[in-house]
């Protein structure tokens, strides 16, 4: 959140900065007039923040999407809503893509049932 929170001052700055030169196009993480960022510069911008923070040069942008999935689903938000936030078509394809998370989380699934089950009785 706090990194989140920097950018958002980061590009506060930029709008005032530049005023109707900012094209601002609602994006957490932008060029510095507001515009999508170049895909090869938003990698090497990536791979440069992973070095610092002396993480694994593997990793992919599109590994924090997985990651985001993956954390959403084993938190129990309901696969509609990661599938929304994931900007998915449908609930269909996230199903398809995380299943396994699903499957994995039965367990966790049939406890909370039987706990309601017990509770009624």
């Amino acid at each position: 959140m706090d990194a989140l929170r920097v950018q958002r001052d980061r590009q506060s700055f930029e709008r005032a900065t530049l005023g109707d030169g900012y094209d601002d196009h609602g994006l957490v993480v932008a060029s510095q007039s507001g515009t999508p960022i170049n895909a090869s510069n938003l990698n090497h911008r990536f791979k440069e923040t992973l070095k610092r923070a002396k993480l694994s040069p593997t990793y992919r942008v599109h590994d924090l999407r997985h990651a985001a999935a993956t954390a959403m689903l084993q938190a129990g938000i309901h696969p509609k809503v990661a599938s929304e936030r994931l900007g998915h078509a449908s609930v269909a394809i996230t199903l398809d893509l995380y299943s396994h998370l699903v499957e994995g989380l039965d367990s966790d699934a049939a406890d909370r049932m039987e706990e309601v089950f017990r509770d009624a009785v």
